[in-house]
């Protein structure tokens, strides 16, 4: 019996490690990659992750109307849950974008779409993927 209960302890422990150590604290740098009617579009990309929340997104992105340069950042409130996101940040003005990914160790991946003008269809943001890696 006590064989049991500390292989459970020892399961518990593992799986408490992994799941921190998917989504820990930090600045996790990468690019984001646009494929459009046969072009590639790479920019850089950035998330920081603050006690199980995404607080800050740095991105480029663009629509046929409009293009958004957040190269200083802006807040985000982003829950991680199981290693998942998935959320909205609005930006000053109504431009909005809204983000999807998991964390994997030391990586986080996913994609981002959006507006660059609110209530328009033309100045949506294209399906967009991001990787990075937290250094």
């Amino acid at each position: 019996m006590k064989r049991i209960i500390g292989a459970l302890a020892v399961v518990a422990v593992l799986i408490g490690s992994s799941t921190a150590l998917a989504a820990s604290n930090g600045t996790y740098h990468g690019t984001s990659v646009l494929h459009l009617d046969g072009s590639t579009a790479a920019h850089p990309f950035s998330l920081t992750v603050k006690d199980g929340r995404i607080t800050r997104a740095t991105f480029l992105a663009g629509s046929n109307c409009g293009f958004l340069e957040e190269t200083s950042g802006v807040p985000a409130k982003i829950k991680v849950t199981d290693n998942r996101f998935n959320g909205k940040i609005l930006l000053r003005g109504g431009p909005m974008l809204h983000l999807i990914g998991r964390f994997s160790g030391r990586k986080v991946s996913g994609s981002f779409t959006g507006t660059t003008k609110p209530g328009s269809s033309n100045c949506a943001i294209p399906k967009t993927t991001f990787s990075a890696k937290r250094g």
